[in-house]
């Protein structure tokens, strides 16, 4: 059974209203995919720029102590 098949059922079943009720269900699960995939790529953005932020602070710290250990300042 096709979507136009079941759309037909509905309305032959139990009128407009229903039809309306599947359509904005239809809506909006596809509404909801499209903005939980917004938020994944914003958290994956977000956690390779702290995950770089991160790696220059190691490196700061890495070069303070190597300064440190030589007697420069």
């Amino acid at each position: 059974m096709d979507f136009t098949q079941i759309i037909q059922t509905v309305l032959s079943t139990n009128g407009i209203f229903a039809a309306l009720s599947v359509g904005l269900i239809v809506w909006q699960s596809k509404t909801n995919q499209d903005r939980e995939t917004r938020y994944i790529d914003t958290i994956n953005n977000i956690t390779t720029n702290i995950s770089e932020k991160i790696t220059n602070v190691e490196n700061d710290v890495a070069d303070i102590k190597d300064a440190i250990t030589r007697g420069e300042r």
